[in-house]
């Protein structure tokens, strides 16, 4: 009986799903997968709070955080591994684009990959100017 009304509860939610618009429907499968993935909220980021000090994983970090994490920015920045990895990355994603790229989706996904290496490049920049 369990069993039954899962199914039922589950078709009728399908079928309510259907009546409504793409984003509440991008919302509710939002939530229901939720807890399949680690889920990571804008308090999980490291940020600057007002006196100064950082904030991550939603904790308050103490002021020699700050420096640092400025200071190993600059090093990695620095590191010859890191412009081994970079150019290795840069190569690698315009490969799978414009070689081994067979449909068009091949060229979005590397514009994707793209844009995430400069948010990484943007975020070590901005930490290294951390005073």
């Amino acid at each position: 009986m369990k069993k039954f009304l899962q199914n039922k509860s589950i078709q009728l939610a399908l079928w309510l799903l259907e009546a409504v618009d793409e984003e509440t429907k991008r919302q509710v499968l939002s939530k229901a997968v939720e807890h399949l993935f680690v889920s990571i909220s804008v308090d999980d980021l490291l940020k600057e709070n007002e006196d100064g000090t950082l904030r991550f994983e939603d904790k308050s970090l103490s002021h020699t955080y700050k420096k640092d994490l400025s200071e190993q920015a600059k090093i990695l920045k620095s590191l010859l591994l890191w412009k081994v990895l970079k150019k290795d990355i840069q190569y690698q994603i315009n490969r799978k684009m414009f070689v081994e790229g067979k449909v068009d989706l091949d060229f979005v996904w590397g514009q994707l990959l793209t844009f995430l290496w400069d948010i990484i490049e943007d975020r070590i920049d901005k930490i290294s100017k951390f005073t």
